[in-house]
């Protein structure tokens, strides 16, 4: 509970108007307006069952007078504090990803604001299945904990950390992944003694030609050429590279390492 409002409206005001809470005097003012009061209820003096009592001064000497209030529309409003003891993040994995998953570990770093006690329960879910459940106490620490990679899915997943108590702060959350070692379409092409000599004397230059999805996708890749890297980074649905300087006589090798999904069509390399 962080707040409560005592809210009236004033009619005919005379005198001191006095307020107590649960026996307790915390408000005596002398009104002079009708408007609307709010008045703070002491949070401290709040019990489960609570009494308001509102009572006039007395008119001292003036023994005939007579002080006097009409109060209207009282009504109490509560104000809580929302203790969220749950906090949710979500990552992806691309289908790719998961068909080579080898290793997975979740990595965090914990700091406590407070605790009442010694410990407080912490349990780690990913996409509502138990990941970790320990006791946690009031230190700053990071900490590793191993996923099982059936737990991990293709496409959105979600981690969700709970505690029963304290006030914890969680940050630096990273899902670390190993894959297993791929293998990654390979090329081979010849030049002819007589084509190398034309590019040697750059009467022909040799071009590297890629037909790619016709769509504003980004398609991204680390391209060798004779181990030597060309990079494709293009929306666009063909790709040219001039490869001249990276050919050689004989047998040539053209390896495509992409960074993310996308379709090759074909694959060609041209002599001009």
């Amino acid at each position: 509970m962080e707040k409560i409002s005592l809210y009236f409206s004033v009619q005919d005001p005379k005198g001191k108007l006095k307020i107590t809470l649960n026996g307790n005097d915390f408000y005596t003012e002398d009104l002079k307006n009708t408007d609307l009061k709010i008045v703070s209820l002491p949070v401290g003096l709040v019990k489960k069952n609570n009494e308001v009592k509102f009572s006039v001064s007395s008119p001292g000497a003036a023994f005939w007078a007579t002080n006097h209030y009409t109060l209207k529309d009282v009504s109490v409003k509560e104000e809580f504090e929302k203790i969220n003891s749950k906090e949710r993040r979500a990552f992806t994995i691309s289908e790719q990803e998961k068909q080579n998953l080898k290793q997975s570990e979740l990595e965090y770093f914990m700091y406590c604001n407070s605790l009442t006690g010694d410990y407080s329960q912490l349990k780690i879910y990913l996409n509502d299945k138990n990941l970790f459940t320990g006791l946690i106490n009031c230190a700053g620490t990071s900490n590793t904990i191993e996923i099982d990679t059936a737990k991990i899915k293709a496409g959105s997943n979600e981690l969700m950390f709970v505690i029963d108590q304290g006030d914890f702060l969680f940050s630096n959350i990273k899902v670390m992944t190993t894959s297993k070692e791929v293998s990654f379409p390979t090329y081979h092409f010849v030049i002819e003694n007589e084509d190398a000599k034309s590019i040697t004397d750059k009467k022909l230059k040799a071009y590297l030609n890629l037909e790619l999805e016709s769509n504003s996708k980004a398609k991204r890749a680390s391209i060798g050429v004779n181990n030597r890297e060309v990079l494709l980074d293009t929306t666009s649905g063909s790709f040219s590279r001039d490869i001249s300087s990276l050919v050689s006589e004989g047998d040539n090798i053209i390896k495509i390492i992409p960074n993310n999904e996308f379709n090759l069509k074909t694959l060609s390399v041209k002599l001009q």
